[in-house]
């Protein structure tokens, strides 16, 4: 079966269950760096921007394009811009950042899924799916929007 038809047959398919069908785009690690201290950690986020949430030692913060003002020692974000995101997670000693994007092309099928929020508002992933010998399989996820209680 070529490409077009199985994009026929997804869109069939989920077009019965009421889901929106995918998009083709190429989703793409940008950069995965290793970090070593909680300080370059943090100026990561704050030079990224965007909008997202920083889970801190001690509260999460919510960030709506805002720059980053407080200090601290971050465990984990997901912070987007239209384009980008950047995930960061603590690992072992140390953090992985990781820069994904999602561009014009034609390598994953990319669903748009949606999760509500604890307090309200939601949050918005890109799910990237890519060929696996025959078949197609999950590869990889990104936060795509982000939204706080009472916003649309």
């Amino acid at each position: 079966m070529n490409r077009d038809d199985e994009m026929r047959l997804i869109g069939e398919l989920l077009g019965a269950r009421e889901l929106a069908p995918p998009r083709c785009a190429t989703f793409e690690v940008v950069g995965s760096e290793s970090l070593t201290d909680s300080a370059t950690a943090l100026q990561a986020l704050k030079d990224f921007g965007g909008r997202g949430w920083v889970c801190f030692t001690d509260e999460v913060v919510e960030l709506d394009g805002a720059a980053l003002q407080r200090g601290g020692i971050p465990l984990s974000a997901e912070l987007c811009t239209e384009a980008e995101s950047l995930h960061l997670r603590q690992e072992g000693s140390g953090w992985r950042l990781v820069r994904m994007a999602t561009r014009e092309g034609s390598e994953h099928l990319v669903f748009t899924e949606r999760r509500e929020r604890l307090g309200g508002g939601t949050l918005t992933y890109e799910v990237a799916w890519r060929r696996d010998e025959d078949t197609w399989r999950p590869w990889c996820a990104r936060l795509s929007g982000f939204t706080k209680k009472g916003e649309a």
